[in-house]
């Protein structure tokens, strides 16, 4: 069930509640939080995204996805400064 949850959260836009609920029963799921802090974003609730991002990272470091989009939340919040650190680790790790 929680792989539904992951592939319709990012093909059909499933809501940040019930992803949230998903989080909450698998916290230890990477692309969950991933897709949760897609969701943020998509709200524009950028800090909060920024912390699911990280939890995926702190899961599957080498999630280039879960990068870009940390990047660009902390760009959103006015951390520049850490988003061009993610940034270069993205594109060190994944020059294309």
């Amino acid at each position: 069930m929680l792989d539904d949850l992951v592939a319709l959260g990012e093909s059909t836009g499933k809501s940040r509640e019930e992803l949230e609920e998903a989080v909450s029963r698998d916290p230890g799921n990477a692309g969950l939080h991933y897709y949760l802090g897609a969701a943020l974003s998509e709200e524009e609730k950028y800090s909060e995204a920024v912390e699911h991002f990280k939890k995926a990272l702190e899961r599957e470091p080498g999630r280039i996805n879960a990068k870009r989009m940390l990047a660009i939340a902390l760009t959103e919040i006015g951390r520049g400064d850490e988003a061009v650190a993610v940034a270069r680790e993205v594109s060190e790790s994944d020059p294309d």
